[in-house]
C-alpha cells in the first residue's frame, strides 16, 4: 500500500504525522536519521516530505502551534489529576520494590544452599512460593 497523507496530516501507513517528520527535518537530521527517529520507510518519508514541500506554510504554522502547546505544559486540571494519583503511584512503586527484593532474596537463598527444600523440584517449588509472595504484595 502506497503511503498517503490523511486529513489529520498523518501518514496512512503508520501513526506518524508530517509534523514529526518536519520537526526532525528543521533540526538538521538526514533522511536516514529522520526515518530512524520516526521508524518509517523511505517511501513513507518521501510522502511526508512531498506534503511538506507542497504545504510548507500550513505545516510550519501547525508545527509552531504544537511547540507552543508543548511549552505551556499540562493544564491545571491534568496537573491536579497527576497530584491526586501520586500517593497511589508511590505506594505501587514501594510494593513493586518490596516484591522484587523478596524475589531476589528467595532466588539468592535457593542458589546459596540456604533453601529448606531439597530435591529436583526445589527450584520450581521455591519459584512458586516466591511468586505467591510477590502476588500477595502486589494485590
Amino acid at each position: 500500500m502506497k503511503p498517503t497523507i490523511m486529513s489529520n496530516h498523518k501518514l496512512s501507513t503508520v501513526r506518524v504525522s508530517v509534523y514529526d517528520v518536519y520537526y526532525w527535518q528543521i533540526h538538521g537530521c538526514s533522511d536516514e536519521e529522520n526515518m530512524q527517529e520516526n521508524n518509517i520507510t523511505r517511501e513513507e518519508l518521501q510522502a511526508a516530505l512531498d506534503f511538506i514541500a507542497a504545504n510548507r506554510e500550513l505545516v510550519h504554522q501547525g508545527h509552531l502551534a504544537i511547540e507552543e502547546r508543548n511549552a505551556r505544559g499540562n493544564s491545571p486540571e491534568v496537573l491536579a489529576k497527576i497530584e491526586a494519583a501520586r500517593p497511589f503511584l508511590e505506594e505501587k512503586k514501594r510494593r513493586i520494590r518490596e516484591a522484587l527484593a523478596l524475589k531476589e532474596t528467595v532466588h539468592d537463598q535457593s542458589h546459596s544452599g540456604g533453601s529448606q527444600l531439597r530435591g529436583p523440584c526445589r527450584d520450581d517449588a521455591e519459584s512458586h512460593l516466591a511468586q505467591s509472595r510477590v502476588d500477595a504484595i502486589l494485590e
